[in-house]
């Protein structure tokens, strides 16, 4: 998955209810909450909330993030799947804005461990500066994930094509959509935490790490 599919899926992810997504993963659905009790749980989700909504779009911040850990495009999709198969799991505890931006860290962590042969200590307090978040935050964000989601990360390859593929045709609809109805003028200003406002921030990404 490209940064701007990525990108796209993470506005969805913050801005609508969760697991609204039809035609993705559901793998580990069943028995939620079976595994984690409730008070478990919130404090689990609790974990990934900043105080305040970060002041950087996660379009911008997630272009950032594949950037500068020089993440394959692989690596970001099963990022994704992971945070859509989270987002099912658990449909009652909406994604926010909140929370998106650590999610979206810690889900990559996870996916980059997953599918690198080796992945040295270093790297990862590189990735934390990067994402904005002291390393021991880093390790308890992955612990969080990974309880949440019952260590249940493994991904058939076929699975990853058809949530690839289901993800670059949602994204080129909202793009076509956007690019054949929306003004040039009406582009310039668009709504204040708009999906389309999100994603034409796109390409100015910061330019220096910010704390989440």
């Amino acid at each position: 998955m490209d940064p701007s599919c990525v990108a796209c899926f993470l506005v969805r992810l913050a801005s609508g209810p969760a697991g609204n997504n039809n035609n993705s993963s559901s793998n580990g659905s069943a028995g939620c909450c079976v595994a984690v009790q409730a008070p478990v749980l919130w404090r689990l989700f609790r974990e990934f909330e900043s105080v305040t909504v970060p002041a950087v779009p996660i379009a911008a911040y997630s272009a950032r993030l594949l950037e500068r850990w020089s993440a394959e495009p692989h690596e970001a999709a099963l990022a994704c799947l992971l945070l859509d198969r989270l987002s099912r799991r658990y449909a009652w505890a909406r994604c926010g804005a909140r929370s998106v931006h650590r999610l979206f860290l810690a889900s990559l962590l996870v996916a980059t461990k997953l599918l690198r042969d080796t992945l040295r200590r270093d790297a990862v307090r590189a990735l934390s500066r990067i994402g904005g978040v002291p390393p021991e935050e880093l390790a308890a964000l992955e612990e969080a994930l990974l309880a949440l989601l019952s260590f249940g990360v493994y991904v058939a390859p076929d699975e990853l094509c058809a949530f690839c593929a289901a993800q670059q045709r949602r994204h080129a609809a909202c793009s076509a959509f956007f690019l054949g109805t929306v003004p040039a003028e009406a582009v310039k200003e668009p709504p204040p935490g708009s999906v389309v406002g999100e994603l034409l921030r796109l390409p100015g990404s910061p330019t220096a790490e910010e704390d989440l």
